[in-house]
C-alpha cells in the first residue's frame, strides 16, 4: 500500500472514528463521504487483495477499531458471486472500487413470506447504506461480466455484521 494512499485510509478510519457518535440516518452519508478516497482507484490495495478466489466472494479485514464500533473490509467479487439474503446488526456502507454490484432488496408479506423488491446497480465511485431500523433484508453481489472490488464499512465487528440468513431465492417468492 502506498504512502499517499495509506494516508487516506488513515484519514478516512479518523472521519469515520468521529462520525460513529451520529444517529445513523446522519453517520451514512459522512462514512459514505470518508470512503469517496478510496473508491476512486483500486492501486492502493495490495495485488493479493485484489484477486477473486474462483468459488466464492472474497471478505478482508483491512481496520477495526479497536472498541468495536466500526469496521472496514475489503470484498472481493468474482463474475456472478454473491452472497446469501441476509440483515445486518448494524449499519453498513458500501463503496465500489472497481467493476459494479447489483443490490436486491427483499421485504415482508402480511404472512412473514420474504418478497423481492428493488433491484439496483452500483457502480465504481458509488456509495450505498443500509440500516436495520429502515429495513436491509437485502443481497450484494457482483454486476455484469467483470469481476467487482467493493469497501464495506459496518458499525459493529467485522465477524459480528450478519444477524439473518434468509433461504435462497429458490424459496423466496418474487
Amino acid at each position: 500500500m502506498g504512502m499517499i494512499i495509506a494516508a487516506d485510509l488513515r484519514r478516512a478510519i479518523q472521519q469515520i472514528s468521529r462520525a460513529v457518535a451520529l444517529d445513523s440516518a446522519e453517520l451514512c452519508p459522512q462514512v459514505a463521504m470518508a470512503l469517496t478516497p478510496l473508491t476512486a482507484s483500486a492501486d492502493w490495495l495490495s495485488p493479493s487483495l485484489r484477486r477473486p478466489d474462483p468459488d466464492r466472494y472474497r471478505r478482508e479485514l483491512l481496520y477495526q477499531a479497536p472498541d468495536q464500533s466500526f469496521s472496514i473490509g475489503c470484498f472481493v467479487w468474482g463474475v456472478g458471486q454473491q452472497t446469501r439474503i441476509h440483515d445486518h446488526n448494524s449499519w453498513a456502507v458500501v463503496g465500489v472500487v472497481c467493476g459494479s454490484l447489483r443490490e436486491t432488496s427483499y421485504d415482508r408479506s402480511e404472512t412473514g413470506e420474504l418478497r423481492q423488491g428493488s433491484s439496483f446497480e452500483v457502480e465504481a465511485g458509488q456509495h450505498v447504506w443500509c440500516r436495520p431500523e429502515s429495513g436491509d433484508v437485502h443481497r450484494i453481489g457482483a454486476a455484469g461480466r467483470s469481476m467487482a472490488i467493493s469497501i464495506h464499512v459496518y458499525g459493529c465487528a467485522f465477524d459480528q455484521v450478519c444477524r439473518t440468513y434468509y433461504p435462497d431465492l429458490v424459496e423466496v417468492m418474487a
